[in-house]
């Protein structure tokens, strides 16, 4: 079963990638990175902390673990 996870920070989308990486793909980080058309040291970067990390790369890598990044947009009233 899916559950949600709000991304509100780069922190907290490090450690989505690295749980699912690690429990449920269970891919070493080099396996990964390799699947994911990556370096190893951009996903190292990726999920310790994410910060300056280019966003396009950052969505490839989610989509192949298959993460799902959702965008919530503000409705009008």
């Amino acid at each position: 079963t899916m559950r949600q996870q709000e991304i509100t920070s780069a922190a907290i989308l490090s450690e989505v990638v690295r749980t699912v990486r690690k429990k449920q793909a269970g891919l070493r980080q080099r396996e990964a990175a390799f699947l994911c058309g990556v370096s190893p040291p951009f996903l190292n970067k990726l999920e310790n902390h994410g910060e300056g990390c280019r966003f396009g790369m950052v969505l490839s890598v989610c989509q192949q673990l298959g993460i799902k990044v959702l965008v919530e947009l503000p409705g009008e009233d």
